[in-house]
């Protein structure tokens, strides 16, 4: 791990490639320790929710495989979204903040940020790192 990613009082674990073509996406959810993705080629954007907005993304239960993650589809219907998740209007799309990253961006994700990511490129390449 590069050591200007060091230095939170954590150690890192090994950095990990993201490679993927446009409309790939890593739908919502949550990690529990910090962790940086830098764009090295292409675009992605991002949809960031701070952890207030964990009753607006309708996450599954802890018990479940994958409870760091939202039931919502951000991209059905509005209709058929709001329907089935009526809290997603009031509650977590007024905390949305989005991120375009282009190449040589580096976003930092805190503890238990929500994060939305999809590739807006024909190729992408991230390189990521998570600290334990």
């Amino acid at each position: 791990v590069p050591a200007f990613w060091k230095g939170l009082g954590a150690e890192a674990q090994p950095l990990r490639l993201w490679v993927s073509c446009r409309g790939a996406v890593s739908p919502p959810h949550f990690d529990s320790a910090a962790s940086f993705l830098a764009q090295a080629r292409g675009t992605k954007r991002g949809l960031l929710f701070p952890p207030r907005a964990l009753p607006g993304l309708y996450p599954y239960p802890v018990d479940h495989p994958l409870h760091r993650r939202a039931r919502v589809d951000l991209y059905a219907p509005r209709d058929a979204r709001d329907a089935r998740f009526p809290r997603v209007e009031a509650e977590a799309e007024p905390l949305a903040r989005e991120v375009l990253l282009e190449e040589g961006d580096v976003l930092f994700l805190p503890p238990w940020w929500w994060h939305h990511v999809e590739t807006t490129s024909d190729v992408s390449f991230s390189v990521g790192a998570r600290y334990v």
